[in-house]
């Protein structure tokens, strides 16, 4: 999938479905639910802006959820370990209710908007002698909208086993440059006014958009341990998700470059292992002793780990990507791990009406490992480009109500932080002859994607020696100042 790379929250928003709670069962096969019941299905959600077409659609969502606010509201576990569940039942007091099947859909929205600086290392002046004349100085400035839809489903195979499907459609993902304070054309090395266009890299205001279908997504959820079945235990998750990429068109640079809708496809399989874990705690003395209150702790702290591994598909991706004996600096993309921390508040939760009202607080990070990517520079400079490692920390609040046992809403926010990278950083090649620089064709292996080393590419065609490329030390772009936030809502019922 096509990202510029907002980090995204993986979130599922499956409403309470109706299994059960307690721990003193007799079965491993029944829930049941006394004076601590349950658990809650919430997970929460990423997003991105919406075009005015779409706004009246997301104000229903967003009004629907804050009026939601003032009903009753009960619940079950924290969202994050939230799973489907099937061939179960629910046991609560003296009452009992079959559970053959649970199965969660809706569409999700987001609405992103992300801006930062572009800057680079000064060139010429960039000495070893004075390395504070070697500091990047400003470019560009650039904003990014995203308007996006998920629609999810999670549908329960048996005790805890869900399989999910995640079907993402990018309605509008835009991007817009011009020069960054103080920067004109008279000193910019981007878009100068000399006189000569061949200097040109490309115009400081350039724009850009992307729609599309996203890479369809299949996983599957199962939860070892419980909460709900064993007091003494908590949730705990396993998952696995697999990111699709046939069933979006695969964006190309270069030959997609003269189009106004650009695709967001880009033919990498993205397989992503994860576990998270949370527990219900948090009773202050008051849950326990009323019988009639059904209900569990007020407290849900929870966390997960994932990792995803992207897989260039040799025929659909971008060649750049692709590693083999005959392109041998072939580079896949980024590999990610990221980590959430959180806790779910259930300040209001009534089990037995499958009701729920809650609060979701979270810390993320995410790690993006060094690769050949879709930067915030790719759409201008007409190709991939190798990107520094970089980290993505960010908080996120929602709420969640669940007024009917069909039906769950959810409405957030979160705001992110991307730490600086250099976005243009390509290897120029490998030393063959041991002497310490890459400059003997008939020895050395020349990077075909550093730019200039070949021709035909981009820096060549503009008369740029790889000596002063923007892939070369001295010459590189850096990402600054990279802010994003996202407000997101959806909508899950359940049959």
């Amino acid at each position: 999938m096509l990202t510029p790379h907002i980090p995204q929250i993986p979130l599922e928003t499956p409403p309470l479905s109706t299994e059960s709670i307690e721990s003193d069962s007799t079965s491993s096969n029944t829930l049941t639910v006394g004076h601590s019941p349950a658990t809650y299905s919430l997970e929460m959600t990423i997003l991105s802006q919406i075009p005015h077409r779409f706004r009246p659609l997301v104000c229903f969502f967003l009004t629907l959820s804050i009026g939601l606010l003032v009903a009753p509201w009960a619940a079950r576990a924290a969202t994050i370990t939230d799973v489907a569940d099937a061939a179960d039942h629910i046991s609560i007091g003296d009452y009992q209710e079959s559970n053959p099947f649970d199965f969660w859909f809706g569409p999700e929205f987001e609405f992103l908007s992300a801006s930062g600086k572009i800057t680079r290392e000064p060139g010429s002046g960039c000495l070893e002698s004075n390395a504070r004349d070697c500091l990047p100085v400003d470019e560009l400035q650039w904003a990014q909208t995203q308007t996006k839809m998920n629609f999810k489903m999670q549908a329960g195979i048996y005790h805890d086993l869900a399989l999910t499907l995640k079907i993402p459609v990018i309605f509008g993902d835009s991007r817009k440059f011009d020069y960054a304070g103080g920067v004109t054309a008279s000193n910019s090395s981007i878009d100068p006014d000399n006189g000569n266009p061949e200097e040109t890299l490309f115009n400081h205001n350039y724009s850009s958009n992307h729609k599309g279908l996203d890479d369809i997504e299949l996983g599957l959820r199962y939860a070892p341990l419980s909460d709900i079945r064993d007091e003494s235990k908590p949730n705990w998750v396993v998952f696995i998700n697999w990111a699709i990429p046939r069933g979006s068109k695969v964006y190309n640079p270069t030959e997609d470059s003269s189009k106004s809708d650009k695709p967001v496809g880009d033919g990498v399989h993205r397989t992503t292992f994860g576990t998270s874990l949370s527990k219900r705690v948090g009773s202050f003395g008051l849950v326990g002793i009323d019988d009639k209150l059904h209900r569990r702790g007020y407290l849900d702290p929870y966390m997960e780990f994932s990792y995803t591994l992207p897989v260039p598909e040799q025929d659909l991706a971008n060649r750049s990507q692709v590693k083999t004996g005959s392109n041998s600096f072939g580079t896949p993309p980024s590999h990610t791990a990221k980590v959430q921390a959180g806790v779910e508040i259930v300040p209001v939760e009534n089990i037995k009406k499958q009701q729920k009202f809650a609060v979701d607080l979270r810390f993320v990070s995410e790690y993006h490992s060094e690769g050949r990517n879709f930067s915030i520079l790719t759409d201008p400079l007409g190709e991939l480009t190798y990107t520094e490692q970089f980290v993505d920390i960010g908080a996120q609040a929602a709420i969640v109500g669940q007024p009917h046992r069909f039906v769950q809403l959810m409405l957030g926010f979160s705001v992110d932080y991307r730490t600086e990278h250099f976005v243009t950083s390509e290897n120029i090649g490998r030393d063959g002859d041991g002497n310490g620089v890459v400059d003997d064709v008939d020895v050395d292996e020349f990077n075909p994607y550093f730019c200039g080393n070949d021709a035909d590419d981009s820096c060549g065609a503009k008369g740029i020696r790889a000596s002063e490329s923007y892939d070369q030390i001295g010459f590189r772009f850096k990402n600054e100042e990279h802010v994003f936030w996202t407000i997101f809502s959806g909508i899950s019922i359940t049959l």
